[in-house]
């Protein structure tokens, strides 16, 4: 199963659409309610899709957040310490945390604005190295 967070729920539907012909998701558009998936599905999570752009939600305070500004980098960390294998792909637009995420093990970090849905999709078969998902 792929974990798919991000809060834009309309301008990625085409993406969830598209990656759903392939894989059993959960899209979560809210970090409460996509932390609260994890942890009841941690066992059958095989690839997490995570904006770094989100609402700081209940679990992150506004200052700790910066506003929303760094809400995935701090989902990031968390689920880390968690899950420190599961493979990761930041999707966002920001090239404000490129830097921070390079050289991070079985993460990759890419431009919404690069990709088309079915190019996520050959992204997310690359990573998952075309085995099946458990789901």
């Amino acid at each position: 199963m792929i974990l798919f967070v991000d809060d834009e729920v309309k301008r990625m539907s085409s993406y969830k659409e598209e990656l759903e012909h392939h894989y059993p998701i959960s899209f979560q558009h809210r970090v409460e309610g996509a932390l609260e998936f994890f942890e009841q599905h941690v066992e059958e999570i095989q690839l997490l899709i995570l904006d770094i752009m989100m609402g700081h939600g209940k679990i992150f305070g506004r200052d700790e957040s910066a506003i929303g500004r760094k809400t995935g980098v701090l989902f990031y960390r968390l689920i880390r310490q968690r899950a420190p294998d599961l493979p990761v792909i930041i999707f966002t637009n920001s090239v404000e945390f490129e830097e921070e995420f390079r050289g991070e093990a079985n993460c990759r970090y890419l431009r919404k604005k690069h990709y088309y849905p079915g190019e996520l999709v050959e992204v997310v078969r690359d990573c998952l190295n075309d085995s099946p998902l458990i789901g």
